[in-house]
């Protein structure tokens, strides 16, 4: 099984430095987020020393990026991305237009540009690759207006603080 971590974004996020997806990742309070996570705090300084961000190396590569934090033995994040106006995007938007969204996500998909998943396997929601995917995806939806679906199933967009506030249905 894989779980998916989605990232709706207005914007196009282009080329990107992997040194600055590092440092927001460094930018974060590791510790806090772990205790939210309810992970050990001694798996942070093992992670830091392998962090690694590689870039697919050409346009035909399955994958937009990776995100290694591990030995080469251990499964990186896989980062991928679609552009909402080629084919494999606007599959991707109709399929959520289909399914009954909150009248804000419906809204945000009419202007959604591109489109990131941040792929990972049941063992990684026991490690950094849990915090590092949320890092990640905080990055990407704050550099670009994106919206963020969690592994919860609800929609969060991000405050000026870069905190995740959940999207709510009206009169909630």
């Amino acid at each position: 099984m894989r779980y998916n971590l989605l990232i709706f974004n207005q914007y196009q996020v282009g080329e990107f430095s992997e040194n600055a997806l590092i440092d927001a990742i460094n930018e974060s309070n590791l510790a806090t987020l772990c205790e939210q996570y309810g992970l050990d705090s001694r798996m942070i300084e093992p992670a830091l020393w392998h962090l690694e961000v590689v870039k697919a190396p050409d346009a035909l590569s399955p994958f937009f990026a990776l995100v290694r934090y591990g030995d080469e033995r251990k499964r990186p994040l896989i980062i991928n991305r679609w552009d909402a106006s080629e084919k494999s995007g606007k599959g991707i938007l109709q399929e959520g237009l289909n399914h009954g969204l909150l009248p804000a996500v419906r809204e945000h998909f009419w202007l959604t540009r591109e489109i990131f998943a941040l792929e990972f396997d049941p063992a990684q929601l026991k490690d950094m690759g849990l915090v590092f995917a949320y890092e990640v995806a905080r990055w990407v939806a704050f550099q670009r207006r994106g919206i963020v679906r969690g592994l919860d199933g609800c929609w969060y967009r991000l405050n000026c603080h870069k905190a995740f506030v959940p999207l709510l249905a009206p009169g909630d």
